[in-house]
This record gives structure tokens, C-alpha cells and sequence, in this order.
């Protein structure tokens, strides 16, 4: 297993923003304060509402080369823990090597994304990052679907079908311990049963960490991480750090809750885990106005921070695409 850091997130994010550059952000209903509609003028995306067609849509353009240049990034993968791994506010400086294209998806059939989360990923009409992060595989001609029991977003993205399954559950926390009826843990095992995934997209906390401040959330996520990895072994789980809260008092919480999540997927890449970390914090305080160029309401990402979390998805699995 290769420890994976690309050198792509300044140009997915040109691309991106300039996406985003063509939606209009009003707010929805399922995630509230989150990405609203998008509308396009043929030069973007198209993201016609309707309802989700009967087959799992996907990106179907031919495969292309994968660009397997290292340098420095945030991401640890399997059996290669960093030897030193340093976290501070959410980032974290890992090894390099070269990934293995299609360690992961086949070659033959879309790679099926489990998008798997609270808001940040239902989103609305929009559909969060996954209208964003699937515009980038269809203009890398990669092929993807999104696979879940949930389905929200356009129809179509960038002339294709779009993918709308998704796990994205608004309101939800991390497992039972606190909410025994609002959790993500108790759905793991059946979706992953269910749908099969290749590549787990993980962004969970944001409920415990900013809404509840629960000071336990670092240990029961990696309880939560721990039950993906052996639901799905040869899948492989990317983590994310959450994003900052657009109230500054609130953050110091969340830098310590993405502080233990580098070394808790170290722990287990070394182990032998097909697992990662992500920074979706970084790049967001990174902004002086973060608050209000990138959130709409405090806590859910607008269009461009939808864009900037596609783009660190993509930075981190593109390479496994075909």
C-alpha cells in the first residue's frame, strides 16, 4: 500500500472555484444554511433538478493517465505511517511515495464513491461537494458513481448524468453514545453491505465537535473508523479533518478533535489499513474572511467551500481513479 500525497489541489481548485463562480448559493431545505441551487449558463455545469433515474449514473468518459508525481500533501495510506507526523490545527506533514493506479477501482466499471457524513455532505439541491467533486473526474475522464441510500442533486453535471446516492445524513453525529437515533455508526455495516464501495469518504464530527462540544468525539471516531475498516477491508477509507466553525471561539475544539485524527490513522496505515487523512481544515482558515467567503451560516461550506472540499477529495483519489 503507497502513502499518497499529489501535487494537483492548485489547479483542481482554479477549476473548482471557477465552477462555483457559476452558481448561485440560495439556501435548501435538506441541510439548512447549506449550498443551495446551482444554475449554469452552458459554460459550467448543467444542474437541471429532477428526479434520480432508476440506474446509478455515472462519469463515462474514456480513463486517463494518472498523474503519479509525489510531493508534499496530507494524506497517509496504508502500511506507511509517517515517522513524523505533526498536527497543529488541523495539518499535518506526511511521507511521499508514488500511488498505485487502480489499487482500488476496477477497470472495467465506475468506481463506487460512499459519500459518508452529516450536512456537509447531504447538502441540497446542490448536493455539497459531490457536484463539484464529480465535475473534476468527468473533466479528467475518469469514471465514478456515488453509492448510498440517500439521493439529492442535479440531474446532470457537466452533460452527464449525475450520480445523487450519497450516505450524507443532516443532523447526524458519530455514533450512539450521545444520540442513540441520530448516528452514523448504525448505518455503516448495511451500507457498506449493500453497495459495495471501492473509495469511503468520510466527514464526521462537525455536529459533536461545534454543536455539542463533546469532549470524547476523537475517541469515538476512531471507534467509527475502526468498524469501516473491517466492514470494508479493501476499500479504501479517506478521513477527513473537519472545517473550521465560522465562530472563532468554537475552533479550538475543533483543532483538537483533526489533531488526534492524523495519528489515529497513522496508528492504523501502519497496521496495514487502506486508510488516509485529509485536511479540510487548512485550507479554509487559510482565508482571512473564511467565515463569510467560504460558510453560509457558521458551520455548512457556500459553493466555493463546497468546491474547496471537492478539491481536497480529489487531490487525495485521483490517483486511484481510472
Amino acid at each position: 500500500m503507497a502513502v499518497l500525497t499529489s501535487n494537483h489541489l492548485r489547479a483542481v481548485l482554479a477549476l473548482t472555484l471557477t465552477l462555483a463562480a457559476c452558481t448561485d448559493g440560495a439556501d435548501g431545505g435538506a441541510s439548512p444554511g447549506s449550498s443551495g441551487a446551482t444554475t449554469c449558463d452552458g459554460a459550467c455545469v448543467d444542474t437541471t433538478d429532477g428526479d434520480a433515474s432508476g440506474a446509478a449514473p455515472t462519469s463515462t468518459a474514456d480513463p486517463a493517465g494518472t498523474d503519479a508525481e509525489s510531493s508534499e500533501g496530507d494524506s497517509t495510506t496504508g502500511g506507511n505511517a509517517s515517522d513524523d507526523d505533526t498536527t497543529d490545527a488541523g495539518t499535518s506533514t506526511d511521507p511521499t511515495s508514488d500511488p498505485v493506479p487502480g489499487e482500488f477501482c476496477p477497470a472495467d466499471a465506475p468506481c463506487r464513491i460512499l459519500p459518508l457524513g452529516d450536512s456537509l455532505t447531504e447538502g441540497d439541491s446542490q448536493a455539497a461537494y459531490r457536484q463539484p467533486l464529480f465535475a473534476m473526474t468527468v473533466a479528467a475522464r475518469q469514471s465514478i458513481t456515488f453509492v448510498g441510500s440517500m439521493s439529492n442533486g442535479p440531474d446532470t453535471v457537466s452533460g452527464l448524468p449525475f450520480p445523487r446516492d450519497h450516505e450524507g445524513h443532516s443532523g447526524y453525529y458519530i455514533d450512539a453514545e450521545h444520540h442513540p437515533d441520530l448516528n452514523i455508526a448504525d448505518l455503516v455495516d448495511d451500507a457498506i453491505a449493500t453497495h459495495q464501495p471501492h473509495i469511503i469518504l468520510l466527514m464526521i464530527g462537525t455536529n459533536d465537535v461545534i454543536r455539542e462540544h463533546l469532549p470524547d468525539s476523537s475517541e469515538r471516531l476512531a471507534g467509527l473508523v475502526d468498524q469501516i475498516l473491517a466492514a470494508a477491508p479493501g476499500a479504501l477509507l479517506v478521513v477527513a479533518r473537519i472545517p473550521p466553525a465560522g465562530e472563532p471561539s468554537d475552533n479550538p475544539d475543533v483543532e483538537a478533535y483533526n489533531a488526534a485524527i492524523g495519528p489515529m490513522v497513522a496508528a492504523r496505515a501502519d497496521a496495514g489499513a487502506n486508510v488516509m487523512a485529509v485536511d479540510m481544515y487548512a485550507p479554509f482558515i487559510a482565508v482571512p474572511d473564511y467565515a463569510t467567503a467560504l460558510l453560509v451560516d457558521n458551520v455548512h461550506p457556500n459553493p466555493e467551500g463546497d468546491a474547496m472540499v471537492a478539491a481536497t477529495w480529489y487531490d487525495a483519489i485521483a490517483p486511484y481513479l481510472d
